[in-house]
């Protein structure tokens, strides 16, 4: 699904005229706050943000900004949850 919609979003950009370069670190700097998101969202206890801000802080060079939200979807279809994204 991940790799589906890097995918469809660098040439959604494309055709926009705009450049797309995906960021390892900061992906992997996501992948355990997306999951402490998850657990939240499933359990009701919030966990590990404190440490997600610090480490995107880190991540983000001065003078930008990251704008980044979690989705969570109730279906695998990789080609609806990028229409939903585009919304």
């Amino acid at each position: 699904m991940k790799s589906f919609i890097e995918f469809s979003f660098f040439f959604y950009s494309k055709d926009l005229g705009l450049n797309t370069t995906w960021d390892d670190e900061l992906s992997y700097i996501l992948t355990p706050s997306l999951a402490a998101y998850e657990l939240e969202h499933s359990t009701g206890v919030s966990a590990g943000n404190e440490e997600f801000q610090q480490a995107i802080r880190r991540a983000i060079p001065d003078g930008h900004t990251f704008k980044g939200f979690p989705i969570q979807f109730v279906h695998r279809n990789a080609r609806r949850a990028f229409a939903t994204c585009l919304r």
